[in-house]
């Protein structure tokens, strides 16, 4: 995997959003919105460089704080729509997509989206514009042959269409790394300019989109049904049902309130969901629940007694079981250990 999170903690950036102002810093636009109280950024739009291929007006990246924002238009270039705070409401080709904090969703080139925010509290959100050229070029040098690669036959580049789903920023990798981009960077300093006219970034973040999109394939590949839509809605459904799970660790999670979420019978979806994950729902569960406490061992000074508490485990003596047979040491070594 690329990692692009050197580029983010290479370059944390501290300051704020504030001005009524164009700024005279290249690759950096502040504005208002027609709306009093909200305001875009516009980051790295690309403009005068000596790599027009990659810095265009199709790769930028958007930050905004808005209160009320409407929008109506047909979709130009493959965009990453990520929300921080708040929510922001999308119709893409008539269908509805609630985005609330900590979730993203991808929008294709060509489709039809409306946009609105109507907020007492800013809205936070960052967006990331991608040029289709640039994916549809990576996508097929993925998945041409060497013999097409030497021979340069980009005749036969793959179509690609992205899903648009909805995804928690901590259930999936490429939410993660969008996560740990917002963390950081805020929105103002001298090296963010030069973060996102880095042609290396974009590059970087193609590829984490087409890692993710190849990722949701290989998952609908272990899905027993015939039709395609089939398997599609299916996942939609036990990815709501994941979600779920991570937002609601420390809660009480049985099979027919999981089941419930995703629209699917308690047979069918046990059955389903193992194909997806390779494993029952209990068993993917407890991994979360282990990850979690790993991580809170890892990171504050709670009390092994919380830490399994907040984990969703039943009791400390359970959670010590569990967590010395997935990682063979007790909590109290592993954290001593780190």
């Amino acid at each position: 995997m690329l990692q692009i999170a050197y580029y983010f903690k290479c370059h944390s950036i501290k300051g704020n959003i504030s001005g009524n102002r164009e700024s005279n810093r290249k690759g950096i636009k502040l504005m208002n919105s027609t709306k009093s109280g909200s305001k875009i950024i516009r980051l790295a739009e690309g403009h005068n460089t000596s790599k027009p291929e990659i810095f265009n007006s199709k790769n930028k990246v958007i930050a905004s704080s808005l209160t009320t924002f409407e929008q109506n238009a047909i979709h130009s270039g493959i965009s990453i729509k990520y929300v921080v705070e708040g929510e922001e409401e999308y119709r893409i080709d008539g269908k509805r997509h609630l985005l609330k904090a900590g979730q993203f969703l991808i929008v294709n080139s060509g489709q039809q989206i409306d946009c609105s925010i109507e907020s007492k509290t800013p809205t936070v959100g960052m967006c990331f514009y991608i040029d289709e050229r640039l994916a549809r070029n990576r996508y097929w040098e993925y998945t041409s042959s060497s013999d097409q690669q030497l021979d340069q036959d980009l005749s036969k580049e793959k179509e690609i269409v992205f899903r648009n789903i909805i995804h928690n920023d901590c259930t999936v990798n490429l939410g993660k790394v969008l996560k740990g981009l917002n963390n950081s960077i805020s929105l103002n300093g001298s090296s963010l300019s030069q973060l996102f006219y880095d042609e290396l970034f974009y590059y970087q973040l193609t590829d984490q989109l087409l890692k993710h999109h190849c990722d949701e394939n290989s998952i609908l590949q272990n899905i027993n049904t015939v039709k395609q839509a089939t398997k599609e809605e299916l996942y939609k459904r036990i990815q709501k049902s994941i979600d779920y799970m991570h937002q609601h660790l420390d809660s009480l999670l049985p099979i027919k309130k999981l089941a419930e979420i995703a629209f699917i019978s308690e047979f069918h979806f046990i059955r389903i969901f193992k194909q997806f994950t390779q494993m029952t729902p209990n068993q993917y569960l407890n991994e979360l629940r282990l990850n979690r406490s790993r991580t809170l061992l890892q990171e504050n000074n709670l009390c092994v007694k919380e830490i399994a508490y907040k984990s969703g485990f039943n009791s400390p003596s359970s959670f010590g079981r569990e967590f010395k047979r997935r990682f063979n040491q007790t909590p109290l070594s592993f954290r001593k250990s780190n």
